[in-house]
């Protein structure tokens, strides 16, 4: 009897329509909780901040008043007006090195982000498909990894 009844509800997984509906179901869960967050006033100032973070660090050099390599004053002068934010220890303006040095701060985050990405993914196929003793190499090398802590 349990076998006719098994045999009797439809298998979701092969009904074309249902499957579709359930992709586009989630689709739209996941850009409704899109329009949820956007509607949080913190999220909007949140994004504005990060923007704006972005974008100085992506067009700082067309703003910084001198070449970063550029001497300006005495070593450790204080703020002024050849040297907004003063100067560091060999007499370079700190404001101009900031704004340049933001391009090389997202550059490396980004790279950074994509390495680990990569070789996450990496690790995790092959120890998911290969199994047996290249999983457990992987997941040891691993536990070694995680025993560390993170600075």
């Amino acid at each position: 009897m349990s076998d006719e009844i098994l045999k009797a509800e439809p298998d979701l997984a092969l009904e074309p329509g249902l499957a579709a509906a359930g992709g586009a179901r989630q689709r739209g869960e996941f850009a409704q909780v899109l329009r949820d967050a956007w509607r949080v006033k913190r999220t909007q100032v949140g994004l504005a901040i990060c923007a704006f973070i972005i974008g100085l660090a992506v067009l700082g050099p067309l703003f910084a008043p001198a070449s970063p390599t550029e001497f300006v004053a005495p070593p450790f002068a204080a703020p002024s007006a050849a040297a907004r934010l003063g100067t560091d220890y060999i007499g370079h303006d700190v404001a101009t090195r900031v704004l340049y040095g933001g391009r090389t701060v997202i550059t490396l985050a980004l790279a950074a982000t994509v390495i680990g990405l990569l070789a996450g993914v990496g690790l995790g196929l092959v120890a998911g498909y290969a199994r047996r003793w290249s999983d457990e190499v992987i997941m040891r090398l691993l536990d070694v990894v995680l025993a560390f802590p993170s600075i």
